[in-house]
């Protein structure tokens, strides 16, 4: 996967959260009370993958700006690539070309509300990426992936100035060749990661709330833990049930002794939220009475959370009964233990 994401994107990401937020909101105040919580989780949930779809002689929304930035590119002698839409957001109008030394990618690209900006991508040998843009300050914009170099230059930058800046950054390193042939694959993968970037993180209030001003919409201010608490619980689920599977692969069980020990099974793994690690701690043990502030202190832990359920277990009067099987390095490191049946914390229904 490219370790890459230029500003473009950013920009056509948002678009597609701010049209699902306003049409998922649209819809369920048609069919039933929902809580705006629920639409922006939706909306975040529901965005469909966005793929580059060659255009023919497509409609500017602002011509005279974005065809006098596309002359003066053609003037200093990059080649056009062609004219591009993305049919999952509707109204952005993008021309493409390609510079082969040094090597760039550049888009001129055109919203109608977001206006006409320009960025110059190239990719260093190293990885990532360093972009060059000149999109307008309020833009929506989302968390982007690591190792990305975003430079914004003034809304106003010309064209001639775009390229002085490429060949005075390309002699900061060495940068990977760029073709006409592999752009549209290049930029539907760095969509796809860009996408990728915001299902698997936590979401900000304040960018939350950019979105929602957007469309009108005054939040309370808890909605962006709201719904993070569910998207963690929803990646928690998905990263115990493959580490599990990993193990059951690892370990060799036949169908029936995975079935007889599935439900014994403990999954901490690296990075899990401390809320969750929590949580699953005192669902699955019994803990003793003396134990439950340090339960809880965990969250205030500074150590890792494999270190943190670790210590935990050991302090517990019959820490024997939790045996640690298996660390797995894939998919991601994480420890397996196996839970005792007569530790199984059924004595908190008392």
């Amino acid at each position: 996967m490219l370790e890459l994401l230029g500003a473009t994107f950013v920009v056509l990401i948002g678009c597609m959260i701010v049209a699902g937020f306003y049409g998922v909101i649209w819809m369920r105040a048609k069919v039933r009370d929902e809580s705006i919580v629920g639409a922006l989780r939706d909306s975040l949930n529901e965005v469909k993958p966005a793929l580059l779809q060659e255009a023919y002689d497509p409609d500017w929304h602002h011509p005279m700006e974005a065809d006098l930035v596309c002359d003066e590119f053609l003037a200093s002698g990059v080649q056009a690539i062609g004219y591009y839409t993305i049919p999952e957001i509707d109204g952005i109008v993008m021309r493409a070309f390609v510079q082969t030394e040094p090597p760039a990618y550049i888009t001129v690209n055109d919203h109608p509300k977001y206006g006409c900006w320009t960025d110059v991508v190239m990719l260093p040998v190293s990885g990532g990426s360093v972009t060059l843009t000149n999109v307008a300050a309020g833009s929506v914009s989302i968390p982007r992936p690591p190792r990305h170099e975003l430079e914004k230059l003034h809304v106003s930058t010309h064209p001639s100035s775009f390229l002085g800046y490429v060949r005075s950054r390309s002699l900061d390193g060495e940068f990977r060749a760029v073709s006409a042939r592999r752009f549209v694959a290049v930029m539907n993968e760095i969509m796809a990661e860009c996408q990728m970037a915001l299902a698997n993180r936590d979401i900000d209030q304040d960018w939350l709330q950019s979105v929602a001003r957007d469309n009108g919409i005054v939040l309370s201010g808890d909605e962006a833990d709201a719904i993070n608490a569910e998207r963690q619980l929803q990646r928690h689920e998905q990263t115990v049930s493959l580490c599990l599977r990993g193990y059951a692969k690892q370990t060799g069980m036949s169908a029936e002794e995975w079935e007889a020990s599935r439900s014994q099974l403990l999954v901490v793994y690296e990075n899990i939220p401390d809320w969750l690690l929590i949580e699953q701690l005192w669902d699955r043990l019994t803990v003793p009475e003396e134990l439950e502030d340090e339960l809880a202190g965990i969250e205030h832990d500074s150590k890792a959370p494999r270190v943190s359920a670790r210590h935990f277990i050991e302090k517990l009067p019959d820490s024997d009964a939790v045996e640690h099987l298996a660390t797995l390095s894939e998919p991601v490191l994480a420890d397996i233990y196996r839970i005792a049946t007569h530790h199984s914390g059924v004595s908190k229904a008392a």
